[in-house]
């Protein structure tokens, strides 16, 4: 953190469900500016922070957040003297509104109004420039703040940085560069969450148009994102605490994956350089580099771990690799292998960037790049040219595979258009799950 300054900002804390069934809480956490009292709030940074009816979560979550002094000795001893005399919470009320039946019980539905309101307070009442938003769930790094102070100018500097986020969701330490990695930063075009930070500019964009529902996945298509990216860390700096937390709105659909991720005992120094790096066509030629200096696999070369005999037999120093991904099957294959996450979004695998997702095992370093990529003009093609929308069907089809189409289940052809599937569900009294699926597409 930077000498002088202070990072104590803003929590906001709400429920997604009505009042009469869960209370709702809401905090604004200010600044103490204790060490600069005329600071403006364009140089302030607001934290909001979504709870639901979890004391024990809020607890934990708030004491981390106000335990974080940054880098600042003379910030940290302020704090000190200070903290007993001043009360860093106020409460704000979200008022009860009457919701169409339908809506009523629709809890991604008063997630996605409550987000709305909550940014709207912030930005428009409040009149802050800069957020960051974090759940009551999270657990927090100990260079939390350092990482979002220190990332904060690329909002302002480069136009196709949209978000700064917290997470990897391929964060499990077996697939990151635990130990050499505490610094490395990436561009991503798949929005992270989970511990990010905005612009109240790009809240003024999203608003007018702010969806009813998958707030998140809506930010992920490329008519809103306009191919611009998040930056996001090779170690989370926040997990979900799955002690203090319940199933949440998915239900509980990724605790695996959740629960691999680790928070590292080392913190950053994140410069000046470092951060420069991460600037489109710096990042782009770094990139177009990396790609063009690994040796290229087959998918089953490394599915079947040859990487580890290359990188002995070639003697390569901390070599990479390659693996072309032709088709949403053949990632879930990887995925299977190495415990990514397999879902896909608007056409992009989590973690993508412009088509190649990195991941770190084995002390090696791996690209899985979309077949759509072309190296030698890596950055110079939209990511809206490489993602295929009609991965997600195939996906999603994966997914209805895998629960159903099993020697335990269903042995017939796999293919729930097919009549003699169709009818399967229906003697199982399940016809209702089939439509619930939706459209997919088989393949």
């Amino acid at each position: 953190m930077e000498k002088g300054k202070s990072f104590f900002p803003v929590s906001n804390n709400y429920l997604f469900t009505q009042p009469q069934q869960l209370e709702i809480q809401n905090f604004l956490l200010t600044s103490p500016q204790i060490v600069e009292t005329t600071r403006q709030k364009e140089e302030q940074i607001a934290l909001l922070v979504f709870c639901a009816k979890r004391p024990i979560a809020i607890k934990n979550h708030l004491e981390q957040l106000n335990s974080q002094d940054g880098f600042n000795i003379e910030v940290t001893n302020t704090i000190k003297e200070f903290n007993s005399k001043i009360n860093y919470f106020t409460h704000l009320q979200h008022p009860e509104q009457k919701l169409p039946p339908a809506k009523a019980k629709d809890n991604y539905f008063k997630i996605s109004q409550h987000y709305k309101w909550a940014l709207d307070k912030i930005f428009l009442e409040n009149g802050f420039k800069t957020v960051i938003i974090t759940e009551d769930d999270l657990d927090i790094a100990s260079d939390f703040f350092h990482y979002f102070n220190s990332t904060k100018p690329l909002l302002y500097s480069d136009p196709t940085i949209w978000c700064i986020s917290a997470w990897n969701d391929n964060g499990n330490p077996s697939l990151v560069d635990w130990k050499g990695g505490i610094n490395k930063l990436w561009r991503t075009d798949f929005f992270p969450g989970l511990g990010w930070m905005l612009t109240s500019e790009l809240w003024i964009e999203l608003r007018e148009n702010w969806p009813d529902i998958y707030w998140d996945d809506w930010l992920r298509n490329n008519n809103i994102r306009q191919n611009r990216v998040c930056i996001r860390p090779e170690i989370s700096r926040t997990l979900h605490n799955l002690t203090v937390a319940g199933k949440g709105s998915s239900g509980g659909l990724y605790k695996n994956f959740l629960s691999s991720i680790r928070l590292h005992a080392k913190t950053a120094s994140f410069s000046q350089n470092d951060l420069q790096k991460l600037e489109k066509q710096n990042f782009d030629n770094w990139m177009r580099l990396e790609l063009e200096n690994s040796l290229q696999l087959s998918l089953q070369q490394v599915l079947d771990g040859k990487y580890k005999e290359y990188q002995h037999q070639k003697n390569l120093n901390k070599p990479s690799f390659i693996v072309r991904i032709n088709d949403p099957r053949e990632y879930r294959n990887l995925s299977k292998t190495f415990n990514l996450m397999a879902d896909i979004r608007a056409g992009m695998m989590r973690t993508a960037y412009l088509g190649v997702v990195p991941f770190f095992t084995s002390d090696t370093q791996l690209y899985a790049v979309h077949y759509a990529v072309n190296i030698s003009e890596f950055g110079m093609i939209s990511s809206h040219k490489i993602y295929d929308n009609a991965w997600d069907l195939k996906s999603k089809y994966l997914d209805f595979s895998e629960l159903y189409c099993t020697p335990k289940t269903w042995t017939g052809v796999c293919d729930p258009y097919s009549e003699s599937m169709s009818n399967w569900f229906k003697t199982k009294g399940w016809i209702k799950r089939l439509e619930l699926w939706g459209n997919m597409t088989v393949f």
